[in-house]
């Protein structure tokens, strides 16, 4: 872990905890596995301001039934949000083999590998091949796209003029 306060090390520790309970009761045997990306999953989010960033990774994630993780955002006072998606898609990717579908694209694959962890079940980032070889795909696309949402004027999805 970064070098965090032992109260926040703790918090983060049972809001995990919380959250594990909560999506493996709504999914069952559905889920696969269970990620934070982003600040929270690596220790290095801003207080007040970096949101919880949930991947859940299902079996099936259109019999997947949506969670309510409002109370537990307002208990923990941080936007938790949480998205689903299909092992398959994680594991075609992964391969890089034409079942691969655009809902999980070689960026996000580099997300899970650098700067997520794992709360529960498979450990896809071990799967993963090393950075290297995922930039050797072509990413240009999903660049393009990234690179409009951070210049979107609109300040719901440009996190750069977001305020905290």
């Amino acid at each position: 872990m970064k070098n965090i306060a032992q109260k926040d090390r703790l918090d983060i520790k049972k809001m995990d905890n919380e959250l594990v309970k909560v999506v493996r009761r709504a999914y069952g045997k559905n889920l696969v596995a269970l990620l934070v990306e982003g600040g929270y999953g690596n220790f290095d989010y801003i207080k007040g301001w970096s949101d919880y960033d949930l991947l859940a990774l299902a079996r099936k994630p259109q019999s997947a039934r949506e969670i309510d993780l409002d109370g537990l955002s307002r208990k923990y006072s941080i936007e938790i949000q949480c998205a689903v998606k299909a092992e398959r898609d994680v594991i075609n990717r992964i391969k890089n083999n034409n079942l691969a579908s655009r809902f999980i694209g070689n960026i996000e694959l580099l997300i899970i590998k650098k700067r997520a962890r794992l709360l529960y079940g498979k450990n896809v980032a071990k799967m993963i091949p090393d950075t290297r070889e995922i930039i050797k795909r072509d990413i240009g696309c999903e660049l393009r796209s990234a690179y409009l949402q951070v210049t979107n004027p609109h300040p719901v999805w440009n996190v750069f003029i977001r305020e905290p």
